[in-house]
């Protein structure tokens, strides 16, 4: 069991070594700090020193990518190629039928959720969103594409072939829609690494890592990008947390809430120097809220005569939103510099080591009275 955990957190630390190095070569040197840190735990945790030289070695493979390729995106390219190539955008088309049969408020925040293109009233929510920092329901798609991975699991369980190619063809157009989004390319990544590889049991963080390690590889500069960022980091604290089982849901379901909104933190005080004094009320409220809204409206959108259906949700979403960000009360704090995010995610990453220390020695005495 012991090796098993090892070898999810061997894949993690490869991830966040590639991050790093493009930071540090891009962004700023303050990521040394993280650097450090990271490395600093891999030898506290006794990690074999040929098993570290491997990380970071290998760590330097999307950044040698970056220089041959820049910022050219294999994705979005071969999307443009297939567009050119049969004179056809299926994206542009869908953007047109929803222009053509939704007002111009609800088109917006249609193409908001399903498309991520902030104009006039989609703009508006997305702002509001920004101001309750509830942001990440809507940056982290790939959150929502989940779900519906797991609907799906859930209902063709007997037939995982089936389950797979239909979840495959499903998110991949999605991706497609939100133009390969990386948020979006985790949730596939993820999808085919547990589908490929299912003889070898890869976990959770195995296939998350791995999946943001072929992400960065594909298009380095993403890795630089707050969604990127927002989206693993969260994803990657979620399943940490959720290893906890806690026989209340709701409890279970705040907390996760509230560890997420921790470690995204600094990335909402990138976006804006303010933060709602309900942050955790707010996430907690408007979580399966707002996957229920992206999930009703990308199945029935397209059916013309649910257009008052579609707009009652619209219409539903919107004064929802409204009316808890006229009762929301926001802090005012400094926009954090690199220095900063830097300093606070070592933070982080040391409480998560302190954490796991007294976890282990507890687990350790506990067996050792049971003995």
């Amino acid at each position: 069991m012991g090796h098993k955990k090892e070898v999810s957190f061997n894949f993690l630390f490869l991830l966040a070594f590639s991050v790093l190095n493009i930071f540090l070569v891009y962004v700023s040197l303050w990521y040394l700090i993280l650097t450090f840190g990271i490395l600093l735990i891999l030898i506290l945790k006794k990690i074999k020193y040929t098993y570290i030289l491997i990380f970071i070695v290998s760590s330097f493979i999307p950044l040698d990518i970056s220089f041959l390729i820049g910022k050219y995106n294999v994705f979005n390219h071969l999307a443009n190629w297939i567009d050119n190539f049969i004179h056809f955008s299926l994206r542009n088309f869908l953007i047109s039928f929803i222009k053509n049969n939704y007002s111009l408020t609800d088109s917006n925040v249609i193409e908001l959720l399903i498309f991520n293109i902030k104009t006039n009233s989609g703009k508006y929510i997305y702002q509001l969103m920004i101001n309750m920092s509830i942001v990440h329901l809507i940056v982290i798609s790939g959150l929502h594409l989940s779900i519906i991975a797991w609907i799906n699991q859930k209902i063709f369980k007997r037939t995982p072939k089936v389950c797979f190619t239909i979840n495959l063809l499903l998110i991949t157009f999605m991706c497609y829609l939100l133009n390969f989004s990386i948020s979006t390319l985790r949730v596939l990544f993820c999808l085919t690494i547990a589908f490929v590889f299912k003889k070898w049991k890869p976990n959770k963080f195995d296939a998350v890592s791995i999946s943001g390690f072929i992400s960065v590889c594909i298009n380095p500069f993403g890795a630089i990008n707050l969604g990127f960022l927002m989206s693993y980091l969260c994803t990657i604290t979620i399943i940490y947390i959720n290893q906890f089982k806690l026989s209340n849901f709701w409890i279970q379901f705040l907390l996760t809430n509230l560890c997420a909104f921790i470690v995204s933190l600094p990335f909402v005080l990138q976006i804006n120097s303010k933060i709602s004094l309900f942050v955790v009320i707010n996430s907690f409220i408007f979580s399966y809220f707002i996957i229920f809204i992206f999930i009703a409206v990308l199945m029935f959108v397209w059916i013309p005569f649910l257009i008052n259906l579609i707009h009652s949700l619209i219409n539903l979403m919107i004064n929802v939103i409204m009316a808890f960000n006229y009762l929301n009360i926001q802090i005012n704090l400094i926009r954090w510099n690199h220095l900063i995010v830097n300093l606070y995610l070592s933070v982080l990453l040391f409480s998560y080591y302190v954490f796991n220390l007294i976890k282990s020695k507890s687990v350790s005495n506990s067996e050792k009275i049971s003995y």
